[in-house]
């Protein structure tokens, strides 16, 4: 159990600039004035880009499970494609505004002092430009291609994607706003569907509330685990997280988060009347959650990052399935 006591005053870590890009197969192949921007990014770290993608999925079969007629397998396909490009987008925007605001305290973080920004290899004007061609092209994809509800849906998301990075200034819940952002994935998927209206505004209201409440309180979860990563060095610098507001009693909040996201999972597919299939696969990824968070150790960051990157394989990927083989019995 961690004892460690927040600072009075923040702790001033002064670094050099370091010029180069860390070591990287992907970056080494880019020119080298691009590389930076591409890290700033973290286009070469695909593994938090299924942070976003797996809700995404999970909403888009959510959806076409529930409404009536469903999608063919094509045209769910089709909107798969097109929330990857979102998601990279969507990630890259994030990373990049995230490290534009974030450049005074990761100098104070052993894992980040080393990101662009914080080591002086890109200016903040630059970073700034960067986020805004991004955000404009994820915008400007959704409205194209997607109906217009879900451009509203985007919209919020992109706005909580902004204010994210504040929140760690001001409140120890930056995780709560990430997760409800990420979560929102759901509502988003609903309205890319054909028949927005009877989805959202008809008698599946409930169940897409709950299924967007478990999502979110699982990426709320996750998150956190990642933030413990950090926790001594941000106790030191004085950024505020909710890893920092739970540390001395971490696993039992962690236990009631995702005791509340599996009641929420299961009560979403009650409430739109799912098959033994969809079950199956909230079982196993309740079975998936508990033993991960048994085996978390919440002081060792190998562990957290651990449970960060697996959680969305096991946990996720489980709910997935089972609603990939809901919406196999429904087309």
């Amino acid at each position: 159990m961690l004892k460690t006591k927040v600072e009075s005053k923040p702790l001033v870590v002064t670094v050099k600039p370091i010029k180069t890009t860390p070591k990287s197969d992907f970056l080494s192949k880019l020119p080298e004035s691009w590389r930076p921007y591409v890290e700033l990014t973290r286009f070469q770290k695909p593994a938090g880009l299924f942070g976003f993608y797996f809700p995404y999925l999970i909403g888009i079969f959510f959806a076409a499970s529930i409404a009536d007629p469903a999608p063919s397998w094509a045209w769910v396909g089709s909107l798969m494609a097109i929330y990857l490009m979102d998601c990279v987008l969507l990630r890259s925007f994030g990373c990049a505004w995230n490290d534009t605001v974030d450049q005074d305290l990761d100098r104070q973080v052993a894992r980040c002092k080393n990101r662009p920004l914080a080591r002086g290899a890109v200016s903040t004007t630059g970073a700034v430009t960067l986020t805004a061609v991004l955000t404009a092209m994820r915008m400007g994809m959704i409205y194209a291609l997607l109906p217009l509800p879900a451009t509203y849906h985007a919209l919020l998301t992109t706005t909580l994607g902004y204010i994210y990075p504040f929140m760690k200034r001001v409140s120890n819940y930056p995780q709560v706003c990430l997760g409800i952002a990420v979560g929102w994935a759901i509502f988003q998927a609903c309205a890319s569907v054909d028949g927005i209206g009877d989805l959202i505004e008809g008698p599946n209201t409930k169940a897409i509330a709950a299924m967007f409440a478990s999502t979110t309180l699982w990426n709320v979860t996750y998150d956190t685990v990642y933030a413990f990563q950090d926790l001594k060095d941000d106790l030191q610098a004085g950024v505020m997280s909710l890893a920092v507001r739970i540390r001395h009693h971490a696993k039992a909040v962690l236990s009631l988060f995702t005791t509340a996201m599996i009641g929420l999972l299961f009560a979403a597919g009650a409430l739109a009347e799912f098959s033994t299939i969809f079950f199956i696969g909230a079982t196993l990824a309740s079975l998936a959650a508990y033993t991960m968070l048994f085996k978390l150790d919440i002081n060792d960051p190998k562990s957290c990052c651990w449970f960060f990157v697996m959680g969305q394989w096991y946990v996720s990927g489980f709910v997935l399935m089972g609603l990939v083989g809901e919406f196999a019995l429904a087309v």
